[in-house]
Formats: structure tokens, sequence, C-alpha cells
């Protein structure tokens, strides 16, 4: 079994080639294997802790600052896709930041959350900035619905990425007396469970604010080309993450 060190490292390594290269079809690759890795490690750290009575992988929480501004909603969609692909729930409150996301769910998932919001955010900023905003359209409605839809693409393929990681891992593992998709079920059931007793009350955020539709279509595009679907807190009352403006 790999050392978690020494994968981390790699996944470090390959989202920064992602981050800092100007080929897009280099930062494409660089992101796809970086987000294949998180998923195998995912897989080997689940079926390790399913096989310890006390794992030290438990269910905790961490906190992500979105801080505020027109493009607020497009940081918490992405956040908020990126999370469900982990098995990660996600609520947020409104702070003298901002608004604030506390991510629920088990350690080394969270910290692979994190780590791939930050890359991928970075990239989407880069992107949207490449852009010129077409004619007639108002800049800053174009550049949200820019971040939309790259945030819509990229939740898309992290979870075409975690099905295609665990089908693999099943069929290494046929005829072994443990289930891959048995333990994240059971992984995922947890951390609902937690998150139906911590948050009892939360209530769902209103929706976008409007944007331009040629953006989403062109921040798709983008999405895209990182083709992670390919195998190959001053208080305030806390919201489920749906679409939020």
């Amino acid at each position: 079994m790999a050392d978690t060190t020494d994968i981390a490292r790699k996944i470090r390594a390959l989202l920064d080639k992602a981050e800092n290269t100007s080929y897009p079809a280099e930062a494409e690759a660089a992101t796809r294997k970086a987000a294949e890795l998180m998923a195998a490690h995912r897989i080997t750290e689940a079926m390790v802790s399913a096989a310890k009575p006390r794992s030290t992988d438990t269910i905790t929480t961490r906190t992500i600052v979105l801080a505020r501004g027109p493009y607020v909603g497009a940081r918490t969609d992405l956040l908020g896709g990126i999370a469900r692909a982990f098995g990660a729930r996600i609520v947020y409150a409104a702070t003298w930041e901002g608004r604030e996301a506390e991510l629920l769910g088990f350690e080394s998932d969270l910290a692979s959350v994190e780590l791939l919001y930050t890359s991928l955010l970075l990239q989407a900023t880069v992107a949207v900035g490449q852009h010129e905003i077409p004619r007639g359209h108002a800049a800053l409605r174009w550049r949200r619905g820019f971040l939309l839809g790259f945030a819509d693409t990229v939740a898309r393929r992290l979870a075409d990425i975690m099905a295609s990681a665990t089908q693999a891992a099943e069929a290494t593992m046929a005829g072994q007396p443990t289930s891959v998709a048995l333990v994240l079920a059971d992984r995922t059931a947890r951390v609902n469970a937690e998150y139906a007793r911590r948050y009892q009350n939360v209530t769902r955020g209103r929706g976008h604010a409007p944007v331009s539709q040629h953006s989403v279509l062109m921040g798709a595009v983008a999405g895209q080309r990182a083709d992670l679907g390919r195998a190959g807190p001053v208080g305030g009352s806390r919201r489920e993450v749906g679409r939020s403006a």
C-alpha cells in the first residue's frame, strides 16, 4: 500500500502543474490524474477504516470561508459539488467575513475536498479571465454565469470519476468478503446521520442572481476541459447549501 504522505505529495504536485501551466491540455491531464488519485486513495482509506475497530479517520467538520461579493454563489456551488463527490455534507452561515461553509464528513475526505476546491477555484478564476465578454453582455452577469457553468460541469465529472474508481475497486476485489460499494454506502449513511443530528433546523438558501445563459455554456466548456469525468463566523443562521446567490 502506498504511503499516505507520498500520495498527498503526488496529488499536490499534479495540482501545482495544473494551476501554473499555460497549456489547457496539460492542466486538464494533471487535474484529471490528481482527481483519480484522490478517488483511489479515498477508497483505500475507507476500506482500511472499515477493517479497524477504532479508526482515526472519523467524522469531523472543517470550515472554509467563501467571503462575499457577486461570485460567492458560484464558489458555493463549486465547493458543494466537490463535497458531494467525496460523500461530505455542507452548510453555510452568514458571518462578518461574508459567507462561511462548514463541511461535515470523514477527515480524509474533507482534506481532499479543501485541496481540490482551492485548486479548481484558481483554475476557474484564470479561465474566466481568459474569455472576452461578448458585446451586449453585462460583465458581472456574464462572469457569474461562466463560473456557475464551470462548477456544474466539474461536479458532474467528479461524480463520474468516483463511480469509475468504485467500479474498478470492486472488480479488483471480486470474491472478497467486503464490498467497496457497501463500505462507501455505510460511510455516507454515517455522515448523513451525523448531519441530521447536528443540523436539524437548517433552511435552504435562495436561488442564484440572474446570469447570462451564454456564459453558463462557456463556463461549462471550461469545466469540461478539466475533464474530471474521464478515467484513462460570528454566527448567523445556517443553511443547507443549495443554489445560492
